[in-house]
């Protein structure tokens, strides 16, 4: 398949999507989700890199006109960020350099968040009349409430060190590449299914109540068993 904004290349059990531009608009939301369809429905990769260029991870969206916007209608990009954070892989956000915006609202949807040393984040939705989406409005459950809001009311900048001490990215290093594919091989050692079952749970402990999640833990920890016996 052939794409406009963005590229994907599939390798062994490996998937990755390079973004051809900075910033997310609608066509790089519609391909996006395109493309996500597809590794869920079609490829059998475990995992999934996502990663910018030219020195620009994601630099949040952008429209041209109020009526882009309202044509997009923010649930659009908002149900591609889901689809990310459900997709039958493990997820890698690869970020190095500019991570803003919707960019930092893409790397939470991921399993994992790894930075070059270099790289720069800012919560700039503010800025272009935008409030942060959903996924960063959860960014307490990484760094705390007040930092939080420190972070998306004043859209100050911040290092990919400051980004790993406030837990909101995983690692960071000089050498990114090297330290994505040693996370990967760490992964790699478990059954995908296990890891997908993982991400669920860990999720759902932060949104329901003590007696609800007990319930799916259980379901979970059955479906787990099941899919370990029969590797």
């Amino acid at each position: 398949m052939t794409y406009k904004t963005l590229k994907l290349i599939e390798q062994d059990d490996m998937a990755q999507i390079t973004f051809d531009q900075p910033n997310l608009d609608v066509e790089m939301i519609a391909e996006l989700k395109q493309v996500l369809e597809y590794l869920e429905d079609e490829s059998n990769s475990h995992f999934l890199l996502l990663r910018g260029q030219n020195g620009v991870f994601c630099n949040g969206l952008k429209f041209d006109n109020i009526e882009e916007a309202i044509l997009v209608d923010i649930n659009r990009w908002e149900k591609v960020v889901k689809m990310v954070q459900n997709i039958n892989k493990l997820t890698v956000a690869v970020i190095d350099g500019i991570c803003s915006g919707a960019g930092i609202h893409l790397a939470l949807a991921c399993d994992l968040r790894i930075a070059s040393d270099s790289s720069v984040f800012s919560h700039n939705e503010l800025s272009v009349g935008f409030l942060p989406g959903s996924t960063v409005m959860q960014l307490g459950k990484y760094c705390g409430l007040g930092r939080t809001m420190e972070l998306l009311q004043t859209g100050a900048s911040y290092s990919a060190m400051q980004a790993v001490e406030m837990g909101i990215i995983n690692y960071c290093a000089s050498d990114v590449q090297k330290e994505t594919y040693k996370r990967i091989n760490q992964y790699s050692q478990f059954n995908p299914k296990l890891h997908h079952l993982t991400r669920r749970l860990v999720r759902e402990a932060f949104e329901m109540s003590d007696s609800d999640f007990l319930g799916c833990c259980q379901a979970a920890q059955h479906q787990a068993i099941i899919s370990h016996q029969s590797k």
